[in-house]
């Protein structure tokens, strides 16, 4: 059920051409411990020498969260004063953090011939309803650059906005645990009454990829 809004949405850009893909899995990293071998030797004056121990770590540095899950944000303007949608979406893929706005690379059925998409989704609280406030992306734009044929989905709480396949959607960072970037859009509302030129910026907590066989 998770997927349902995520595959409907990517229909709408059906076409769209890719600049690349990414690896197939996605997550926290745990850090790797190796221990330096020790080793001993006598000479005339009795010394003796050993070898160092050196640990690794990884996902948040020191073990902690990365901030695109402690502090995700995703942003509006356009469209009055700044608003913000850094909460998890119900119903939608999280990462390691349930509260966060999320993001994801994958495609939206098995045995798909398409290019991988990212998606992108932040609402007004923690898995708020998205028609009460929310930003959702897509486009085939599955590593670090931009596409100009994304679409949006941005829901004032009172209205909703979409742009079906020419937002301009930049991803400047795709790391294991955080997906980071901006859009612009020109929008039109569902009633079809006018248009808003939204902008803004997301940094948030990445979901597992989802690429079926």
């Amino acid at each position: 059920m998770r997927r349902t809004l995520a595959c409907f949405t990517c229909a709408l850009i059906l076409g769209c051409g890719s600049n690349g893909t990414t690896g197939k899995s996605a997550g926290a990293t745990t850090g790797a411990t190796s221990s330096g071998a020790t080793s001993s030797s006598t000479g005339t004056g009795g010394s003796t020498g050993t070898g160092g121990a050196s640990a690794g770590t990884g996902g948040g540095g020191t073990g902690g969260m990365p901030d695109g899950c402690t502090s995700p944000s995703v942003t509006v303007d356009g469209d009055g004063a700044t608003k913000h949608f850094d909460g998890s979406c119900m119903n939608m893929e999280t990462g390691m953090s349930a509260t966060a706005a999320a993001g994801y690379i994958g495609v939206p059925q098995p045995h798909w011939s398409g290019p991988e998409v990212i998606w992108i989704y932040g609402c007004a609280t923690s898995m708020g309803a998205p028609m009460a406030g929310s930003l959702s992306l897509t486009g085939a734009q599955a590593m670090v650059g931009t596409t100009k044929s994304a679409a949006v989905t941005y829901d004032s709480g009172t209205d909703t906005y979409q742009n079906n396949g020419t937002t301009t959607l930049t991803v400047t960072e795709l790391g294991t645990d955080t997906i980071a970037g901006s859009y612009d859009a020109v929008v039109t509302p569902t009633n079809g009454n006018g248009t808003t030129h939204i902008s803004g910026t997301f940094r948030v907590c990445r979901a597992g990829d989802f690429l079926p066989p």
